[in-house]
C-alpha cells in the first residue's frame, strides 16, 4: 500500500464550504465544483477531483472501509478516462474560463496543480490494484512538465532562467505557490513509485528555483506579516492558503532535507500565531479590512471589464 498523503482531509481543506461555490456529486459520483460566486455552473475541476480521491484515499487507509476504497478508485478512473492525449503527454483540461484579477484563462486550459494531483492518484492506484494502466497515464502527465505552455504544457522558463510549472497555463497568469508545490510533491511520487529519474530531474528544478525565490511569496509588512498566494498581484494568501504554505515547507524539507523550508514553516507558523485568526493583532484586523475593501472592489471592477472585452 501506498503511503497516505501528506495532507489529512486535503479536499476538504481546500473547499471548506462558502458563499463562492457549492459541492454536489453526479450521477456517476463524481464530484463537481458549483462556481456560484463566478456564474459558472457545475463544473468538473481535475484538480479537485484528484484532491477528493486523495482524500477518500486516506480515509481507506485509516479505516479499511470499502466505500472509500470504492469512490478513490472511482475519481482515479475518472481521471484515466478524461486526459487529453497529445501524443507524446497528455494533460487534464479545464472546460470554463477562469477570470480573476491577474489571471484570464480561455478554456481549454490546463493546470500543473492538476497534472501533479492526478499523478499522486494515479501512482495510489497502480499501487492499490496492481493495474498498469493508472502508471501509464501518469507518464503521460507527467510529460506535460517538459512541454512549454507555448506548445500545450505546463513549463514555464522565465527571464531569469527560473523553471516554473504553472497552476494556471494561461495567457495571462502569475506563480501561485500551493499550486507549484501540490505539482511538485506529485512529480516526487512518481519518481518515488517508478524511480524515474527524469521525474527527479523535474522535481529538482523546479526546487532550485523554489529556493531562489521563496522570499518573492512574503508578506512583509510593519503591522501585518504572512505568505502570498502568487508573486505577482493577490499579495496575500489568506488563512487557508497560507495553512497549506506551512504543510508544504513542511513536506519539501521531509523530502529534500534543505534547510530554506524548514525556515520558511517556522517562520511561517510564527506569522500565524502572532498575525492569525485566532490572535488579537491588531494589525491583521487593519490589513484585512483595508485589503478586503481595495481587493473586493478591483474584483467586481476587473472582472467586468475583461468579461466585457471577451464579449
Amino acid at each position: 500500500m501506498f503511503k497516505k498523503y501528506f495532507i489529512e482531509s486535503v479536499f476538504e481543506k481546500m473547499f471548506p464550504g462558502t458563499n463562492e461555490y457549492n459541492i454536489s456529486i453526479d450521477k456517476n459520483g463524481i464530484i463537481l465544483v458549483d462556481y456560484v460566486a463566478h456564474n459558472l455552473g457545475k463544473r468538473y475541476n481535475p484538480a479537485a477531483i484528484a484532491l477528493y480521491a486523495l482524500s477518500q484515499y486516506n480515509m481507506f487507509v485509516d479505516t479499511g472501509k470499502d466505500q472509500y476504497k470504492e469512490s478513490f478508485l472511482n475519481h482515479a478512473n475518472w481521471l484515466v478516462d478524461n486526459l487529453i492525449d497529445k501524443g507524446k503527454f497528455g494533460v487534464w483540461h479545464y472546460d470554463f474560463p477562469w477570470i480573476t484579477p491577474g489571471y484570464l484563462c480561455s478554456p481549454p486550459w490546463i493546470s500543473s496543480m492538476a497534472q501533479g494531483l492526478g499523478i499522486s492518484v494515479l501512482v495510489r492506484a497502480c499501487e492499490m490494484t496492481k493495474n498498469v494502466k493508472y502508471l501509464e497515464v501518469a507518464k503521460k502527465a507527467l510529460t506535460s512538465f517538459e512541454v512549454p505552455i507555448s506548445e500545450g504544457g505546463v513549463l514555464y522558463i522565465d527571464k531569469k532562467g527560473d523553471v516554473w510549472y504553472e497552476e494556471y497555463a494561461c495567457q495571462k497568469r502569475a506563480q501561485v505557490l500551493n499550486g507549484i508545490i501540490f505539482a511538485l510533491i506529485g512529480v516526487y511520487e512518481m519518481y518515488e513509485y517508478t524511480k524515474d529519474k527524469n521525474a527527479k530531474e523535474i522535481f529538482d528544478k523546479g526546487i532550485q528555483t523554489l529556493k531562489r525565490r521563496l522570499s518573492d511569496f512574503e508578506l512583509n509588512l510593519v503591522f501585518f506579516k504572512s505568505s502570498k498566494y502568487d508573486s505577482n498581484l493577490l499579495i496575500y494568501a489568506g488563512d487557508k492558503y497560507h495553512d497549506f504554505h506551512i504543510e508544504q515547507m513542511k513536506k519539501l524539507y521531509e523530502i529534500t532535507k534543505e534547510e530554506i523550508f524548514d525556515e520558511y514553516q517556522k517562520r511561517w507558523e510564527s506569522c500565524k500565531k502572532k498575525y492569525g485568526p485566532n490572535s488579537k493583532s491588531k494589525g491583521r484586523f487593519i490589513f484585512i479590512l483595508i485589503y478586503s475593501i481595495i481587493y473586493a472592489r478591483f474584483l467586481r471592477f476587473y472582472t467586468r471589464y475583461i468579461q466585457n472585452t471577451i464579449n
